[in-house]
């Protein structure tokens, strides 16, 4: 049994050693309600970041570790947004019903709407019907059941409610309370589809130097930190007609005392063009820009503008507390929150948030590399195994005596 103790204590030691250090963080903005927010990610964090963004968390101080669901614009983002109707009317008759009428000004074409409803755990009964003048009432539909009025994210639940398309000016919700209290409406509307293009964030470099050499032009851009893009545009200043050979390089980091530059464009630039290149996702500190000029005078380029698309954070953060984000450490695999799967229930809208500088943490733990990552784990399965066997070598020696025991 003390053997089993002591490697017991091997394995906790281990696990402890495996413990996470991060090497940045950034500081989450305080808040003025209990709500999901998402925090924009600024393209140093990204840059700085493993792939897929796995050991980047957010806690809360104290040191708990805070899920959240990640975001990310497109090229062409599928969007809605709320419309609200006006309730021109709203009457309450106790242990009888609740009734709302509605303006549909432009009498619009609908087969849905939405109401707005503080979460309650109660089923009722309801009625639609329609009016073109509010004195003649035609029913479109009876008997809805309404239920599932609470939201465990949120203390307000929307709720769609559908029916045979339709364009009265007026539309009338009855709402059966013979059995209990009404529910709280605050808002009616729908939600109205549309299709925008995806927000983009913008990083401006300047040319740190340049030379001219062998009908070839070389130019090198420099970034504060190391920065993550997708798109990259070059600034040239030159005749009113050109057309050149351009290949662009990127400085990709091996350690932190390694590098090497891969190309990342082979293209052309043009007068009559943007000179805007989709080159992926890169992350970088440095560029090399090289121009063929052939016989032609070289071409100036004063600096070069990077785009992502921009990437997000959504957590659920409380005004009483202060949060932060982690980031630097490649021992960590991609977190798996239950919330993840619920990202289509989250209340909308959401408001954005900006986190602070990212700033150099104090003593961070070296960044092992994979071999010793592996090493790690390998010395944890050893030492699981080796206390399994000797649980079940102890479990066979008392079987055994308790039979020995028996027979006796």
């Amino acid at each position: 049994m003390k053997t089993i103790i002591n490697l017991s204590v091997l394995l906790s030691i281990s696990a402890i050693s495996y413990a996470q250090s991060f090497r940045y963080s950034a500081d989450i903005p305080s808040v003025d309600s209990t709500g999901y927010y998402k925090i924009e990610l600024s393209p140093e964090l990204i840059g700085i970041s493993s792939e897929m963004l796995s050991d980047v968390r957010i806690y809360k101080e104290g040191g708990e570790e805070i899920p959240f669901v990640r975001d990310r614009e497109s090229n062409k983002v599928s969007d809605s947004r709320f419309i609200e109707y006006k309730i021109i009317s709203k009457k309450n008759t106790p242990e009888v019903s609740s009734q709302y009428i509605v303006l549909n000004k432009g009498k619009n074409k609908i087969d849905k709407i939405s109401f707005k409803v503080r979460n309650t755990d109660v089923k009722k009964r309801a009625r639609l019907s329609g009016s073109d003048n509010q004195s003649d009432w035609y029913v479109i539909k009876n008997d809805y059941w309404l239920n599932n009025l609470k939201n465990r994210y949120s203390t307000t639940q929307l709720y769609t409610i559908s029916f045979p398309l339709s364009n009265y000016k007026y539309f009338k919700l009855e709402i059966d309370d013979e059995n209990s209290l009404p529910i709280d409406i605050q808002k009616i509307g729908f939600y109205e589809s549309f299709e925008r293009d995806g927000e983009v964030s913008f990083i401006s470099e300047k040319v740190v130097n340049s030379k001219d050499s062998l009908k070839s032009s070389y130019f090198n851009v420099s970034f504060d930190d190391t920065v993550y893009f997708e798109n990259l545009r070059l600034k040239i200043d030159g005749p009113e007609f050109y057309q050149r050979d351009v290949s662009i390089s990127a400085e990709q980091l091996v350690s932190t005392s390694e590098s090497y530059f891969s190309t990342i464009v082979n293209s052309t630039v043009s007068s009559d063009k943007k000179n805007e290149f989709n080159i992926g996702a890169i992350k970088t500190k440095n560029l090399r820009i090289r121009v063929y000029n052939k016989d032609n005078q070289p071409l100036s380029i004063t600096g070069i503008d990077a785009s992502y698309f921009k990437q997000f954070l959504i957590v659920k953060l409380d005004p009483r507390s202060s949060y932060s984000i982690k980031v630097g450490n490649n021992e960590l695999y991609k977190p798996q929150y239950d919330i993840e799967q619920f990202k289509n229930n989250l209340p909308k809208p959401i408001s954005t948030l900006v986190h602070g500088e990212l700033t150099l943490n104090n003593n961070p733990k070296p960044q092992s590399t994979d071999s010793d990552n592996k090493n790690q784990v390998y010395l944890i399965w050893a030492i699981i195994l080796l206390v399994g066997g000797v649980l079940i070598r102890v479990s066979i020696k008392m079987i055994n005596e308790l039979n020995a025991k028996n027979k006796g």
